[in-house]
């Protein structure tokens, strides 16, 4: 829930932003209109939703399966995940500006804040005992950078999928106008990012019911 209405919050803000800069002529903001561009930026959401449909097929199947592997530490890690993903959410647009003013490629920042997720992932491959406080402490770190950097991955995609949205607009020059096609790119990419949670889900319900020994688990984070 945290989630879902952190991104409908950073799509309302860069809507604004990305609206605002179809009267620009920042070049370095936005490509040149071409004929074939408007078919490009649909390529490059689409490209972007399949990436986000990878990684969190894997994230979501390890939340979920947070309460199972770890048991109450479990909990304990998703608070502090969407707790701080919640308070960083605030700051994280004027963070991605700041960022991107002084020259630090969103792109480069897309792929550490999903490396993140991946090393969330990784770290479930560790069970948390009792008195093994080494794995208690890195999974909570782990869900700590976590909070950390989805805020800027859900701003940096918004900001991304925004910036098509205006370039397609302006290339194909439709009747929707920016809107008409910042909704389709919306919907593409939450079509497509929809279908992680079944996948995770699937393939990690699967794995555990046919094997619930220590060895499968590690498999199952391994290959999530």
């Amino acid at each position: 829930f945290l989630e879902r209405g952190a991104q409908a919050l950073q799509s309302r803000l860069w809507l604004g932003a990305a609206s605002a800069m179809v009267g620009q002529d920042d070049a370095g903001a936005l490509l040149e209109a071409s004929p074939a561009e408007a078919a490009r930026c649909r390529r490059a959401v689409m490209s972007m939703s399949l990436a986000f449909l990878a990684l969190f097929a894997g994230y979501n199947a390890a939340q979920g399966l947070q309460s199972s592997v770890n048991g109450k530490m479990g909990l304990v890690n998703l608070g502090v995940l969407y707790g701080t993903f919640t308070l960083c959410c605030i700051s994280a647009p004027a963070v991605v500006q700041r960022m991107e003013d002084r020259g630090c490629p969103m792109r480069l920042a897309l792929l550490a804040s999903a490396l993140v997720y991946v090393l969330m992932v990784l770290v479930n491959i560790i069970p948390v005992s009792s008195g093994n406080w080494g794995a208690v402490f890195v999974g909570l770190f782990s869900n700590l950078l976590v909070g950390l950097a989805a805020p800027v991955l859900w701003t940096i995609q918004n900001l991304y999928v925004g910036r098509l949205s205006v370039q397609a607009a302006r290339c194909s020059q439709g009747e929707d106008g920016v809107a008409g096609v910042m909704s389709a790119f919306n919907g593409m990419f939450f079509s497509i990012y929809q279908f992680s949670g079944a996948v995770g889900a699937g393939a990690s319900s699967l794995l555990l019911a046919i094997d619930d020994s220590k060895d499968s688990r590690t498999l199952l984070f391994a290959m999530l």
